[in-house]
């Protein structure tokens, strides 16, 4: 970026660009650096020292810090980029039927085309669910009149826990995988490994994570089951 050094109080600029995210950060979420200091378990003084680099935060540090600043997994390190750090997924997502329109948005048929409303509706049948196609688009806007077992249902043809449909923890970390997932195909990496090269052990478990739910959502067998053969 440059050759100067960064301004004082900071030991180097991937401090300076971290501080202005933080400082950003907080302000969204009206929060002083005490107040923020105090929810990632450090002093005013800890926070400051990785504030201005004198100081280099543990995993678990960096952790608590993206959370508490509601940046993704790696938000720190793009802060210190000076790129904008992933927002976090939150539960923002709070009833079944935008539940299920984002997974109409990110989910694709085995033959890799988005689930329309007929899709739906004619697995749902073979799956013992009476439902019509205008049925099945209603609960993108209601979930009144629901017939009985449609999370079930609709849980086994996206390949999600049931409990996604009404559990804000479980909602959170399925739309994490997702859209990634999503976002790999739509830009369509193609070697992962060399693009995972130097990615934390915590980063690299939770896309493996992911790969595995990608492979049961398109029916294919496991990765470890392959090998053990």
């Amino acid at each position: 970026m440059t050759n100067e050094a960064p301004p004082p109080p900071y030991a180097n600029w991937g401090a300076y660009r971290f501080d202005r995210a933080l400082s950003r950060a907080c302000e969204d979420q009206s929060l002083t650096l005490a107040e923020f200091a105090e929810a990632i378990g450090k002093s005013d003084q800890a926070l400051r020292n990785i504030r201005y680099g004198t100081s280099s935060p543990r995993p678990d540090t960096i952790a608590r810090i993206e959370e508490a600043a509601g940046w993704d997994i790696g938000g720190y390190e793009q802060a210190r980029e000076g790129k904008t750090p992933t927002p976090a997924v939150r539960a923002i997502v709070q009833s079944q039927p935008t539940r299920l329109a984002f997974l109409l948005r990110v989910v694709h048929t085995k033959s890799g085309h988005p689930y329309t409303f007929r899709d739906l509706a004619k697995e749902l049948r073979q799956g013992g669910i009476d439902i019509t196609v205008g049925q099945v688009e209603a609960l993108t806007e209601t979930w009144q009149g629901a017939p009985e077992g449609i999370e079930a249902g609709l849980a086994s043809i996206f390949g999600v826990p049931t409990s996604y449909f009404t559990d804000d923890t479980v909602a959170v970390e399925v739309e994490r995988e997702l859209a990634l997932l999503a976002a790999l195909r739509d830009t369509g990496v193609k070697n992962l490994a060399l693009r995972a090269a130097g990615l934390s052990p915590r980063s690299l478990d939770s896309l493996a994570r992911m790969v595995e739910s990608a492979r049961e959502i398109e029916g294919l067998s496991s990765a470890e089951h392959k090998r053990d053969k």
